[in-house]
């Protein structure tokens, strides 16, 4: 039996088994024969056979080129023009992808089998989750791209996207995540002169790690008080920072900059250091790895300061505590740490931030007190007891019609 439409045409089969399948033929642009069978219902076949008339009608339509997920995710990664530090990452997703799809084909997929996919991973953090979601989409919309699929799948509303189901599974910023000053003042005084410097720099500045290991003397300006990021280190290697915000100037302390300026005249003396000498090399006079500082110095100085192990990055949470604390305002922070955008910063230090609204409100409260109390005591006359005699507030408010002896009750200091 066949069911017609007016370029194409679905055909209903019946398997050796008995099961009764449906196959779909249309023409392409070109009038060449494209045929997808087996199809568990006509309502499927009748579906896929509209999304590719459409691309016909289009003249976008493309012979999908039959790849399984695990040969495309292969050689998908394998030409992503990204950074080192970042490969690992994108390996580690595609890992995950091919574990759960890679013997199915990019062509078959379906939303069910990326719900199968985030399922599978439904142990891991949101924002795990959340990564390989997008892992996923970037991935298939490139194979939609090279005619390996006709959709994407994982765009469709059915997707069963990451929800945050625990407080402290948000991947923001939290108390916990910070050194208080004491702690940091401890660290620093434990640890060793040969990395005391560095250690304050990522204290006092908010720079990244891998930012801090690659300064050179050319980016410390000590007169003008400004640390320039221009790039990041990875495995021995320099690279560009992880995006145009990150190259950034950094305003510095007179505490950091005499450090700094210490530093210099103990390598040089008077003299001017080559622009391109790192700040901070390791003994061979190269970059530092980050991954054995952390190790190494980073973890000696928390042990000696008796302090539980936590990532340097911690100081460069503490940096924004810090700033905010001062009350600089996030537009500032932003900039001074790299964010593209202050609300970056909120986002990921929303529960850092937090507490000083309260403090701002008791702010706004007690300067209303203070105004109150200024306008009100010179007609406030206390007796022996401490009682208020509202005499003199009494006729005001008569006169001006106001009800400003409920407020000034209100504002008025315990």
């Amino acid at each position: 039996m066949s069911e017609r439409t007016q370029k194409g045409s679905i055909q209903r089969r019946a398997l050796a088994s008995g099961e009764i399948v449906f196959d779909c033929y249309f023409r392409d642009q070109d009038g060449k024969l494209v045929s997808k069978r087996g199809f568990k219902s006509q309502s499927a076949a009748q579906e896929h056979l509209d999304v590719h008339l459409l691309q016909v009608r289009r003249r976008t339509f493309a012979q999908v080129q039959p790849i399984t997920v695990g040969e495309y995710v292969t050689q998908w990664v394998e030409g992503r023009q990204i950074k080192p530090s970042s490969m690992g990452a994108y390996v580690s997703m595609g890992r995950k992808v091919t574990a759960v799809l890679g013997d199915k084909r990019v062509s078959d997929l379906k939303p069910s089998d990326v719900n199968a996919l985030l399922a599978a991973y439904r142990a891991q953090k949101r924002k795990t989750k959340a990564n390989l979601l997008i892992f996923t989409k970037t991935l298939l919309a490139d194979a939609v791209e090279e005619g390996h699929a006709a959709t994407n799948p994982s765009k469709s509303r059915a997707i069963q996207k990451p929800r945050v189901v625990d407080e402290d599974d948000t991947g923001q910023v939290t108390l916990e995540d910070i050194m208080q000053p004491d702690a940091i003042g401890r660290m620093l005084d434990a640890c060793e002169e040969s990395h005391r410097c560095l250690f304050h720099v990522l204290a006092s500045s908010g720079a990244r790690l891998g930012e801090a290991l690659s300064f050179q003397w050319g980016d410390v300006d000590l007169i003008a008080g400004v640390l320039h990021v221009r790039r990041t280190c990875y495995k021995g290697k320099t690279y560009a920072p992880k995006s145009r915000a990150a190259i950034r100037g950094i305003d510095m302390g007179d505490q950091l900059i005499a450090m700094l300026g210490a530093l210099k005249r103990s390598r040089y003396g008077d003299q001017e250091p080559p622009a391109t000498d790192l700040v901070f090399p390791g003994r061979n006079g190269k970059l530092q790895d980050p991954a054995s500082l952390r190790r190494g110095a980073w973890a000696r100085a928390l042990r000696n300061a008796g302090l539980a192990y936590k990532h340097p990055h911690t100081l460069r949470h503490s940096f924004v505590s810090m700033l905010h604390e001062r009350g600089e305002d996030v537009a500032y922070i932003a900039q001074q740490i790299g964010h593209s955008s202050p609300v970056i910063t909120l986002t990921t230090y929303t529960k850092v931030l937090k507490p000083r609204r309260r403090h701002a409100a008791s702010g706004v409260e007690a300067l209303l007190r203070a105004n109150i109390r200024a306008n009100t005591d010179t007609r406030i006359e206390q007796d022996d007891a401490g009682q208020a005699s509202a005499k003199s507030l009494k006729d005001q408010t008569a006169q001006d019609g106001s009800g400003s002896t409920k407020e000034a009750k209100y504002f008025k200091a315990e």
